[in-house]
């Protein structure tokens, strides 16, 4: 039963994790605990990990380890069915380790443990690399132990791509019945051949070759001069009817890669890269985009409206499009020239107002793509009465005169002779109402169409205050 934990980053990482598990007949239960980490930094890498496992053994490991066990056990009137607890008494009994020959200081472990650690280090800077590995190993079973830590130090360094000069120490620490160094030391010269280097083993050289090829608005085409590169370092261009072609090839695995230029943005419509043997037919494809008008239909804070008719008209004719859900259209272009774009007013649903709604003018070229918005305000606005209690009439009864205002946007009005007022082309938002210069409250308005109708309703106290 795993239960692990990790942190990942590009430059950091942590990791941890416990394991359990549990066997019939076994002293006690396996158990597991790791952790490891890594970090980065510009020529600097570092990774760690450490765990401890310890496994459960079963009685019949012991029993193998000490055939002697099955005898001591009869002659003390056990059988092999004996209980672990009992067992496990009878060999932490020192009389008792001595008669299966187990010397006197030997330690018995019956839980077998496996710790280890390591740690790398490593330094890159341009062909050099300097690395420092440690591991940390240890066993202990029964009356056995051993230990062996292992440490290298490399360094290496680029000669040329396919070159590097190697060296190396290794030391290695083995403490089992004796104590043991292993050092080693190694330096060498390691080279990369592009080709071998018995070409007279050669099977018979072969051919790549292909067509490169353009697909526009008028069709496909294919292209001259284009530079076409086989493993890096062999070159060639397209001919006029747009093949290429590499001669003596050899035998094997080769890339074969494109580099198309062109002014106007453009896609491959096949890899640009491909790994291929000789003797084989690779085409390379690319593609100018059509030229697309993008649009989008807004409310006055930027919000999509969404079914909203379009009509394109240009060289090619109209075409009528309607606004996703977003507010976007997208019209695909099939000829070069001037459109023009207009919003189809029916569509429209009401409270957007339509007064200063115009036509927009676009000018397509080739493979551009050319961005239209237009922007339909949204009609809010807010009314409603000034009142005060009149206790004499026991109700209220409005005040005419009364000056409201709205404090974020500056604007005031008079209550008319009804004590009503009115503010019109409101924007969205939360706004403070104010009267004779008294705050009385907020009032929201959405970003949709709004006709929100507030009523300020004064107490006698405040009444009296705002009249002054």
């Amino acid at each position: 039963m795993p239960i692990a934990l990790s942190y990942d980053r590009s430059r950091f990482g942590a990791g941890a994790q416990y394991e359990y598990s549990r066997t019939s007949h076994a002293f006690s239960a396996g158990q597991a605990y790791r952790g490891s980490f890594r970090w980065s930094e510009q020529h600097f890498q570092m990774s760690a990990n450490a765990g401890l496992d310890t496994q459960a053994l079963g009685v019949d490991s012991v029993f193998s380890a000490f055939p002697g066990l099955n005898v001591a056990l009869a002659q003390l009137g056990l059988g092999a069915n004996t209980s672990i607890e009992q067992l496990v008494i009878l060999l932490q009994n020192r009389a008792f380790l001595n008669s299966l020959g187990i010397a006197p200081s030997a330690t018995l472990q019956l839980v077998p443990r496996n710790s280890y650690a390591g740690l790398n280090l490593s330094w890159r800077s341009g062909r050099q690399v300097l690395e420092l590995n440690s591991n940390y190993n240890r066993n202990s079973f029964l009356t056995q132990q051993n230990t062996t830590v292992l440490q290298t130090v490399r360094y290496r360094r680029g000669l040329s791509n396919f070159t590097e000069l190697v060296t190396s120490f290794t030391l290695l620490d083995s403490l089992a019945l004796a104590h043991r160094w292993s050092p080693v030391w190694e330096i060498g010269l390691r080279h990369q051949f592009r080709s071998s280097p018995f070409p007279h083993l050669h099977q018979h050289n072969g051919m790549i070759s292909g067509t490169v090829r353009l697909q526009d608005s008028s069709g496909i085409q294919v292209v001259q001069a284009a530079e076409i590169t086989l493993d890096g370092d062999r070159r060639t261009t397209s001919n006029s009817q747009g093949n290429y072609r590499f001669s003596s090839v050899r035998p094997g695995v080769h890339t074969v890669q494109i580099a198309f230029k062109s002014s106007r943005p453009f896609w491959y419509t096949t890899s640009s890269k491909v790994s291929t043997t000789a003797d084989s037919i690779v085409d390379f494809g690319m593609i100018y985009p059509a030229a697309q008008v993008i649009g989008y239909v807004l409310n006055d804070v930027g919000m999509g409206l969404p079914d909203i008719g379009v009509l394109l008209k240009g060289p090619q004719g109209e075409m009528n499009l309607t606004t996703d859900q977003g507010g976007k259209f997208v019209a695909p272009v099939a000829q070069s020239g001037s459109y023009s774009a207009h919003v189809d007013v029916e569509s429209v649903p009401d409270g957007y107002a339509l007064e200063d709604l115009q036509l927009a003018s676009i000018s397509v070229g080739e493979g551009e793509f050319k961005k239209v918005s237009f922007t339909l305000p949204a009609i809010r606005a807010l009314a409603g009465s000034v009142q005060t209690y009149d206790s004499a009439k026991e109700a209220y009864i409005s005040l005419p005169g009364m000056t409201v205002q709205i404090a974020e946007l500056k604007r005031q009005t008079i209550t008319d002779g009804s004590g009503r007022y009115s503010f019109r082309n409101m924007p969205s938002g939360i706004f403070t109402i104010l009267v004779n210069g008294q705050q009385y409250g907020q009032v929201q308005l959405s970003a949709a169409p709004q006709l929100l109708r507030h009523d300020i309703k004064l107490t006698s106290s405040t009444s009296a205050l705002a009249k002054r």
